[in-house]
């Protein structure tokens, strides 16, 4: 008996991130919403498994926030995000976030 197996693979060849792109709304509740910065405008900084780990690239908001982009007219074929609580704020107790 033979069983055979299909699988997609996916090979970018371009990337575009959010921060490179102007907004079409931005709000938030405490500071500005900030482009390759956290909201103290450092570096974005999430907790890894053995290590922090620092990006270039990303959006810095407070927790309770609403940013919006138009992408009409855009081909994209999927959108992949990382989200976290941004390690300069993780360990107060005010820090909390719901997905």
């Amino acid at each position: 008996s033979k069983t055979s197996k299909e699988r997609e693979v996916v090979v970018i060849t371009e990337e575009e991130y959010l921060s490179d792109i102007n907004c079409t709304k931005a709000v938030s509740r405490w500071r500005d919403v900030e482009k390759d910065k956290n909201v103290e405008r450092n570096k974005l900084t999430l907790k890894g498994i053995s290590e922090d780990k620092v990006y270039d690239k990303g959006i810095g908001t407070y927790s309770n926030s609403e940013i919006v982009y138009d992408l009409s007219g855009k081909d994209y074929s999927y959108f992949a995000s990382k989200v976290g609580v941004d390690q300069e704020v993780s360990g107060s107790s005010a820090s909390s976030v719901i997905f």
